[in-house]
Protein backbone atom coordinates (compact mmCIF):
# COMPACT_ATOMS: atom_id res chain seq x y z
CA UNK A 1 0.00 0.00 0.00
CA UNK A 2 1.09 3.55 -1.08
CA UNK A 3 -0.20 6.93 0.29
CA UNK A 4 -0.03 9.78 -2.06
CA UNK A 5 -1.05 13.53 -1.67
CA UNK A 6 -1.37 15.81 0.66
CA UNK A 7 -2.45 15.96 4.39
CA UNK A 8 -5.97 16.94 3.40
CA UNK A 9 -6.54 14.81 0.51
CA UNK A 10 -5.00 11.31 0.64
CA UNK A 11 -5.14 8.57 -1.66
CA UNK A 12 -4.45 4.67 -1.00
CA UNK A 13 -3.13 2.87 -3.67
CA UNK A 14 -3.53 -0.79 -3.12
CA UNK A 15 -2.98 -4.00 -5.30
CA UNK A 16 -6.27 -6.14 -4.67
CA UNK A 17 -6.63 -9.20 -6.98
CA UNK A 18 -10.45 -8.06 -7.48
CA UNK A 19 -9.36 -4.67 -8.27
CA UNK A 20 -9.67 -3.64 -11.72
CA UNK A 21 -6.34 -2.48 -13.25
CA UNK A 22 -5.92 0.95 -13.51
CA UNK A 23 -8.54 1.43 -10.03
CA UNK A 24 -7.77 3.05 -7.23
CA UNK A 25 -9.13 2.50 -3.62
CA UNK A 26 -9.87 6.07 -1.37
CA UNK A 27 -9.75 6.51 1.94
CA UNK A 28 -12.97 8.66 2.82
CA UNK A 29 -13.23 10.30 6.60
CA UNK A 30 -16.50 9.60 8.09
CA UNK A 31 -18.44 11.96 10.27
CA UNK A 32 -21.24 9.83 11.50
CA UNK A 33 -20.19 6.26 12.41
CA UNK A 34 -20.65 3.65 14.80
CA UNK A 35 -17.54 1.68 16.61
CA UNK A 36 -18.57 -2.44 16.27
CA UNK A 37 -17.85 -2.62 19.97
CA UNK A 38 -20.54 0.15 20.43
CA UNK A 39 -23.12 -1.39 18.80
CA UNK A 40 -22.67 -5.42 20.51
CA UNK A 41 -23.35 -2.40 23.36
CA UNK A 42 -26.40 -1.24 22.51
CA UNK A 43 -27.65 -4.31 21.80
CA UNK A 44 -26.48 -5.72 25.07
CA UNK A 45 -28.13 -2.38 27.07
CA UNK A 46 -31.32 -3.57 24.79
CA UNK A 47 -31.30 -7.50 25.82
CA UNK A 48 -31.44 -6.40 29.29
CA UNK A 49 -34.39 -3.74 29.35
CA UNK A 50 -36.52 -5.89 27.44
CA UNK A 51 -35.77 -8.72 29.98
CA UNK A 52 -36.57 -6.83 32.85
CA UNK A 53 -39.64 -5.63 30.58
CA UNK A 54 -38.86 -2.49 29.38
CA UNK A 55 -38.58 -0.41 26.17
CA UNK A 56 -36.27 1.00 24.56
CA UNK A 57 -35.84 2.75 21.50
CA UNK A 58 -32.26 3.50 19.78
CA UNK A 59 -31.21 7.20 18.21
CA UNK A 60 -28.11 8.13 16.36
CA UNK A 61 -26.83 10.80 18.21
CA UNK A 62 -26.53 13.32 15.21
CA UNK A 63 -30.22 12.79 14.87
CA UNK A 64 -31.27 14.01 18.42
CA UNK A 65 -30.69 16.78 20.03
CA UNK A 66 -30.15 17.30 24.21
CA UNK A 67 -33.85 18.01 24.31
CA UNK A 68 -34.49 14.65 23.71
CA UNK A 69 -32.71 14.14 27.10
CA UNK A 70 -35.45 15.74 29.54
CA UNK A 71 -37.39 13.58 31.86
CA UNK A 72 -36.83 10.41 30.37
CA UNK A 73 -34.25 7.93 31.38
CA UNK A 74 -31.55 7.77 28.91
CA UNK A 75 -28.55 5.22 27.44
CA UNK A 76 -25.29 6.66 25.71
CA UNK A 77 -22.75 4.34 24.55
CA UNK A 78 -19.56 5.63 22.98
CA UNK A 79 -16.37 7.85 23.21
CA UNK A 80 -16.28 11.00 24.11
CA UNK A 81 -13.98 11.75 21.12
CA UNK A 82 -16.95 10.63 19.17
CA UNK A 83 -19.68 12.12 20.83
CA UNK A 84 -20.63 15.70 21.80
CA UNK A 85 -23.15 14.79 24.39
CA UNK A 86 -20.73 12.25 26.04
CA UNK A 87 -18.15 14.63 26.13
CA UNK A 88 -19.79 17.33 28.15
CA UNK A 89 -21.70 14.90 29.98
CA UNK A 90 -18.61 13.46 31.45
CA UNK A 91 -16.47 16.91 31.59
CA UNK A 92 -17.83 16.96 35.29
CA UNK A 93 -16.66 13.66 36.42
CA UNK A 94 -13.23 12.32 38.10
CA UNK A 95 -12.57 9.35 35.61
CA UNK A 96 -11.52 9.34 31.98
CA UNK A 97 -10.34 5.59 30.86
CA UNK A 98 -7.20 4.63 29.72
CA UNK A 99 -6.30 1.21 27.69
CA UNK A 100 -8.32 -1.69 29.07
CA UNK A 101 -10.54 -0.12 31.04
CA UNK A 102 -14.75 0.47 30.67
CA UNK A 103 -16.43 3.03 31.94
CA UNK A 104 -19.75 3.62 33.40
CA UNK A 105 -21.19 6.60 34.49
CA UNK A 106 -24.67 7.26 36.16
CA UNK A 107 -26.01 10.89 36.29
CA UNK A 108 -28.74 12.70 37.94
CA UNK A 109 -31.88 13.15 34.66
CA UNK A 110 -32.06 16.37 33.31
CA UNK A 111 -35.43 18.56 33.52
CA UNK A 112 -38.67 19.14 35.98
CA UNK A 113 -38.58 15.63 36.83
CA UNK A 114 -34.61 14.51 36.51
CA UNK A 115 -34.52 13.74 39.90
CA UNK A 116 -36.95 10.57 39.12
CA UNK A 117 -34.57 9.76 36.02
CA UNK A 118 -31.14 8.83 34.95
CA UNK A 119 -28.53 9.19 32.35
CA UNK A 120 -26.17 6.16 32.30
CA UNK A 121 -23.02 6.67 30.22
CA UNK A 122 -20.70 3.44 28.78
CA UNK A 123 -17.69 3.75 27.41
CA UNK A 124 -13.95 2.46 27.11
CA UNK A 125 -10.69 3.20 26.11
CA UNK A 126 -11.82 0.77 23.45
CA UNK A 127 -14.58 -0.78 21.61
CA UNK A 128 -14.27 -4.12 23.14
CA UNK A 129 -14.11 -2.63 26.57
CA UNK A 130 -17.54 -0.46 25.82
CA UNK A 131 -18.72 -3.71 25.52
CA UNK A 132 -17.31 -4.64 29.03
CA UNK A 133 -19.15 -2.27 30.66
CA UNK A 134 -22.56 -3.12 29.52
CA UNK A 135 -22.15 -6.67 30.13
CA UNK A 136 -20.96 -5.94 33.43
CA UNK A 137 -23.63 -4.00 34.52
CA UNK A 138 -26.14 -6.81 32.80
CA UNK A 139 -24.49 -9.25 34.87
CA UNK A 140 -26.89 -10.41 38.27
CA UNK A 141 -23.52 -11.17 40.18
CA UNK A 142 -21.69 -8.75 39.14
CA UNK A 143 -24.63 -6.37 40.32
CA UNK A 144 -24.50 -7.50 43.40
CA UNK A 145 -20.88 -7.24 44.30
CA UNK A 146 -21.56 -4.13 43.23
CA UNK A 147 -24.38 -3.37 45.79
CA UNK A 148 -22.11 -5.12 48.18
CA UNK A 149 -19.03 -2.92 48.25
CA UNK A 150 -21.58 0.47 48.02
CA UNK A 151 -23.43 -1.09 51.00
CA UNK A 152 -20.10 -1.57 53.10
CA UNK A 153 -19.66 2.65 52.41
CA UNK A 154 -22.71 2.56 53.86
CA UNK A 155 -25.15 3.51 51.04
CA UNK A 156 -28.23 1.34 51.26
CA UNK A 157 -29.02 1.57 47.88
CA UNK A 158 -27.38 2.48 44.39
CA UNK A 159 -26.51 5.93 44.39
CA UNK A 160 -28.18 8.80 41.91
CA UNK A 161 -24.63 9.69 40.34
CA UNK A 162 -21.54 8.12 40.70
CA UNK A 163 -18.85 6.28 38.12
CA UNK A 164 -17.73 2.68 37.76
CA UNK A 165 -14.48 1.66 36.33
CA UNK A 166 -14.39 -2.04 35.02
CA UNK A 167 -11.10 -4.02 34.01
CA UNK A 168 -11.52 -5.38 30.48
CA UNK A 169 -9.61 -8.40 28.78
CA UNK A 170 -10.53 -8.45 25.21
CA UNK A 171 -10.24 -10.46 22.11
CA UNK A 172 -10.50 -7.26 19.43
CA UNK A 173 -13.54 -6.70 19.29
CA UNK A 174 -14.96 -9.34 21.82
CA UNK A 175 -14.33 -8.70 25.71
CA UNK A 176 -13.23 -12.15 27.10
CA UNK A 177 -13.61 -11.12 30.49
CA UNK A 178 -14.42 -8.31 33.27
CA UNK A 179 -14.03 -6.86 36.59
CA UNK A 180 -15.02 -4.08 38.70
CA UNK A 181 -11.41 -2.11 39.35
CA UNK A 182 -12.92 1.02 41.17
CA UNK A 183 -16.05 3.61 42.10
CA UNK A 184 -16.47 6.92 42.69
CA UNK A 185 -19.72 8.47 44.43
CA UNK A 186 -20.55 11.71 42.58
CA UNK A 187 -22.19 14.52 44.34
Amino acid sequence: MTRTGTDSQIRVVQEVPSLPPGKNLYLEFCQFFTRFGDAIGAAEVVRTIVAAGGKAQIFPEPSVSEAIFRDRNIVLIGMPENSPSIDRLLSNGSFRVIQNYGLVTVLRGQGVQGAQHRIMIFSGSRSSCTVGATEFMSSPAHLRDFRDRLRKQGHSSFPPAYQMVVRCRADRVVPLSEEYETHLVLK
